[in-house]
């Protein structure tokens, strides 16, 4: 599974949350998609970043690249200072996250604990 972080800033705040919203129930149509969250900063009502879950990246890609999704946001883009910024995020486990930094290292580790050493 992957979570894509998309941050707005915004300078516009009317239309926002309809926006957003028809952009949701969109994106909950499309294969792949699993679930999202609203998300604004406590110290700048402005700057919102919506956290969504996807079953996989290509899932993801065939849906921000879209006929649907990019007519949405030019929409949303006057109500923007900038443009919105994407980024995609593997779910991964700590131990992977291990074997990430140190490959060799994480699995002779694992060969001594199966070995009972």
């Amino acid at each position: 599974m992957i979570r894509v972080l998309i941050e707005r800033k915004l300078k516009k705040r009317e239309n926002i949350s309809k926006l957003i919203r028809q952009i949701r129930i969109a994106a909950m149509a499309q294969r792949g998609y699993v679930s999202s969250e609203t998300l604004v900063n406590t110290e700048d009502n402005g700057s919102i970043a919506v956290i969504s879950t996807w079953a996989n990246v290509e899932s993801w890609k065939k849906w921000e690249a879209s006929e649907q999704r990019v007519a949405m946001y030019r929409e949303i883009e006057p109500l923007l200072e900038q443009p919105e910024i994407i980024k995609t995020y593997q779910i991964i486990s700590t131990e992977e996250m291990e074997y990430l930094e140190d490959p060799e290292g994480w699995l002779q580790q694992r060969e001594r604990h199966s070995l009972g050493g």
